[in-house]
């Protein structure tokens, strides 16, 4: 048998509908001109329409929850200067409607200048809202077990 040619890769609108089927949200920012792209599904992911807010690069943090900034800025400073391999975080961004969707950011740099800075990152968020529902959940299923054996005085085992 003869060797087979490489299969030839997906066209860029193949890789497009499948971000869109998957509902990532995708960002680009190029940390020279610091100008931040939001992909048609992470407005779509928010509630507002492609071109409705500003594309800057501190749209994303503006969204965020008070109390995830923090956190989230550490794992975007921590990947820039090297300190950690990747983005990952969970964070909750507000939805044009007012309530909060809860997202995992991941992400990365994928271009340094000739001096080695980072001059291109890029990433996808996905809405975990109801996995973050669900683990709330459970987790007061769980509490209220544990009190319910407690006040009992049975035991488990």
């Amino acid at each position: 048998m003869g060797k087979q040619p490489p299969p030839e890769a997906p066209k860029e609108d193949v890789w497009r509908h499948a971000i869109d089927r998957a509902k990532l949200g995708l960002w680009d920012w190029d940390l020279r001109t610091d100008h931040c792209y939001y992909s048609a599904s992470w407005f779509e992911m928010l509630g507002y329409a492609e071109g409705e807010l500003a594309q800057t690069s501190d749209l994303w943090l503006n969204l965020t929850h008070p109390d995830d900034r923090e956190r989230a800025i550490r794992s975007g400073e921590g990947h820039l200067s090297g300190a950690i391999s990747s983005i990952e975080t969970e964070l909750r961004l507000r939805h044009k409607g007012g309530s909060w969707i809860w997202v995992l950011d991941r992400g990365g740099v994928i271009e340094w200048d000739s001096e080695g800075r980072p001059v291109r990152a890029v990433g996808v968020q996905t809405d975990i809202t109801r996995q973050k529902k669900i683990e709330g959940e459970l987790a007061q299923a769980n509490e209220q077990n544990r009190l319910a054996l407690e006040a009992s005085g049975l035991g488990s085992w």
